[in-house]
């Protein structure tokens, strides 16, 4: 309750919400590895990976018109850690929130076709 208090999980999740953000990063695993997608790349703080969570965030951003610097406070803090950590918050979000944000409502959206598409 205090980590959604204080923005660190999106609002109306709970303790349980934890396991589904560690399930969504199943899904964007089993879909980055369905689509061949994985990526290292080296930067000047080590290493940082590109996966699905990348391509779909993007998309939910220019849906809707929202930046990625802005996920922070439209998904949770811990949402704007990386685009791996943004696509389980999201999953989190949309699977057992009663009242999911837009941003979260979109992700299921394209999350849906993906699957689909599998």
């Amino acid at each position: 309750e205090y980590d959604v208090y204080v923005g660190w999980h999106p609002a109306n999740t709970t303790a349980e919400s934890i396991v589904v953000h560690e399930i969504g990063h199943a899904i964007d695993g089993l879909i980055t590895t369905k689509k061949d997608m994985w990526e290292w790349k080296k930067t000047k703080n080590g290493y940082d990976t590109k996966s699905f969570a990348n391509e779909i965030r993007a998309k939910v951003c220019m849906s809707t018109g929202w930046k990625i610097s802005q996920m922070g406070v439209l998904v949770s803090r811990y949402a704007s850690q990386n685009a791996q950590e943004w696509f389980a918050e999201c999953y989190a979000e949309y699977i057992t929130s009663p009242y999911p944000s837009d941003i979260a409502k979109k992700f299921g959206e394209f999350l849906e076709k993906e699957l689909e598409n599998l």
